[in-house]
């Protein structure tokens, strides 16, 4: 396909879906269990969701599920597979897109294989309602690139100072590079209240030396064995000993005023993969 032709075909999408780039400044703060506990329970109360594993390299997002994949996105960026021959059904309503893991080519993926992907990308106009993307942790040109690409961006982080510190440059890359200024916070592994403090502290730093960035608190989650549980289990029922976790966060994304479900959606984050330049992108 053309060029010109893909742009038309970007053109004619038309169903809302609200993307979502799940991410960190730092690694280990529980990301991909947020990404999927998300994607689950959305799915539970009726939403069609798909979730990405944009950790590209080192994905583990269908090792966490127990899927079997035998292909994933490496092979739609090749030009080897089909969106749909890569795409794993977890549930009703609910597919995993999984990324690749221990390939260093999709660190550095160029203008080919990401028009390629962004092709496929388009197959999920009106089969979805939510795209979640599991990015890295960091600010690596991978995880930017999600992060640009989605219409919202959920940082987590942890009470650890490393977090909190690591979660501020990430916010700080992404509005100095790339001009965004509104990101969600979801405190994670916390105890008692101290998920508002944690709030509070980031939003203090945000405010003082980049006042131009608002976050908004999404909520916290306490510490919990079953995050352990669902980790040693790796599997979708280990997931819905999250439930009671999780219950507070999905009522308020489930009310559909938390983010962004609109006709752009899949345009924009399409366009993110044809458009991203950083300094490891191929040239395209």
């Amino acid at each position: 396909m053309t060029q010109a032709a893909l742009l038309k075909r970007i053109a004619q999408v038309k169903h809302p879906v609200a993307t979502v780039a799940v991410t960190s400044g730092k690694g280990g703060v529980g990301k991909t269990t947020i990404a999927i506990a998300i994607s689950k329970f959305l799915s539970d109360r009726g939403f069609k969701v798909c979730l990405i594993d944009g950790d590209l390299g080192l994905a583990n997002v269908d090792i966490m599920l127990g899927l079997s994949a035998d292909k994933n996105l490496y092979h739609i960026a090749k030009g080897e597979a089909p969106l749909e021959d890569v795409l794993v059904k977890v549930k009703e309503g609910f597919w995993v897109l999984p990324g690749g893991s221990g390939i260093r080519e999709l660190l550095s993926m160029d203008h080919e294989m990401r028009k390629r992907i962004a092709l496929e990308l388009l197959k999920l106009d009106g089969m979805v309602d939510y795209v979640v993307a599991d990015t890295a942790a960091g600010i690596s040109d991978e995880v930017l690139m999600f992060c640009v690409s989605c219409q919202d961006v959920l940082v987590v982080v942890t009470p650890e100072p490393t977090s909190l510190t690591d979660a501020y440059a990430l916010i700080k890359s992404l509005y100095k590079e790339y001009a965004l200024k509104e990101f969600f916070v979801v405190a994670n592994m916390v105890e008692g209240e101290e998920g508002t403090s944690v709030f509070r502290y980031l939003e203090a730093v945000v405010g003082r030396f980049i006042p131009e960035v608002k976050i908004k608190n999404l909520g916290s989650i306490k510490r919990s064995s079953a995050v352990t549980s669902l980790i040693r289990e790796q599997s979708v029922e280990g997931v819905d000993k999250l439930k009671g976790v999780f219950s507070p966060l999905i009522d308020r994304i489930a009310d559909g005023n938390i983010f962004t479900r609109g006709s752009m959606g899949l345009s924009r984050l399409v366009m993110g993969f044809l458009r991203f330049r950083g300094a490891t992108a191929g040239s395209g």
